[in-house]
């Protein structure tokens, strides 16, 4: 166990999951890193996950419940905007509501911290589980994913690469210094992939530490994003272009970087011209360089 002991607040964004909920914070509960607060937004949820939650704040003062006003339905980026400024802790964690989290989570990343204390932004492996078919959707992302990642050298900047791909497949393995996220622009091209913007600002000037640990138990089923939505590789290019747009539109950098943005943006034109064979073969150069 580690020496240090900075607090993490432990964000979950609830939305409707009163069949999953308690899985999740149990998982947080049964932490064997102890100095954690467990912050549970409820996003306007019309079944009975309120009355769950609040069991579990009655009885354990480390978790609190959150609702909008009037408990009604804002959307994960006011949810997850809401539990960052209400969060105490040095460092952040997110856990979706539907996930669950190994007991040596938090254990294990402020591990990395002890060792590397200036790395503001942690994610792990994960192992994924339940919808079968929707799995095998993801399968080519996760393979290159994680052979990309192994291939590195920690901590490193991975931002030119997140140009390309989100290579955080979830929420649920992200621990983050909270001072990174208060200065972060919330509002999202496309709004279900809120993720893939944050992390992208984040990476732009930060170096990020990797744990190949399958510490989240991502669940794939029907309800959740993953699983209601079938055109995830046709949304790409949007998201590509409009992520990339936003970005080089907020530079107030020296104009090198809006230069580098830009090159990128047509880089990744050109790349969508080509066919599978030809992006493969770019993507395993990229691997080797990096």
């Amino acid at each position: 166990m580690s020496d240090l002991n900075p607090k993490v607040s432990v964000i979950t964004a609830s939305y409707n999951y009163a069949d999953l909920i308690s899985q999740t914070i149990e998982s947080v509960i049964n932490q064997t890193y102890t100095n954690w607060e467990l912050i549970v937004i409820d996003d306007g949820s019309t079944d009975n996950s309120r009355e769950i939650i609040q069991k579990y704040c009655d009885k354990n003062n480390k978790i609190q419940m959150i609702t909008h006003k009037d408990c009604v339905n804002k959307g994960l980026c006011e949810t997850v905007k809401l539990g960052c400024k209400i969060a105490q802790g040095e460092y952040i964690a997110f856990l979706e509501s539907d996930d669950i989290w190994d007991e040596k989570y938090l254990e294990k990343k402020i591990e990395v911290i002890e060792k590397y204390p200036d790395i503001p932004f942690i994610f792990s492996n994960v192992e994924l589980f339940g919808d079968k078919e929707t799995q095998k959707r993801l399968d080519e992302y996760l393979k290159f994913q994680k052979l990309f990642l192994k291939n590195q050298t920690y901590p490193t900047n991975l931002f030119n690469y997140f140009l390309f791909i989100n290579l955080i497949p979830t929420f649920s393995c992200v621990m983050v210094k909270k001072n990174l996220l208060s200065n972060l622009d919330f509002n999202a091209p496309f709004p279900p992939h809120l993720d893939w913007f944050l992390w992208m600002q984040i990476a732009y000037d930060n170096e990020l530490y990797y744990l190949d640990l399958p510490l989240t138990k991502w669940r794939i089923h029907q309800k959740s994003f993953i699983g209601r939505t079938q055109k995830i590789k046709k949304n790409n290019n949007k998201i590509i272009f409009s992520t990339i747009k936003a970005l080089i539109s907020k530079s107030n950098q020296h104009f090198l970087i809006k230069k580098f943005l830009i090159n990128y943006y047509s880089a990744i034109m050109i790349l969508l011209k080509m066919n599978k064979s030809s992006i493969k073969k770019i993507l395993r150069m990229i691997i080797r360089l990096g």
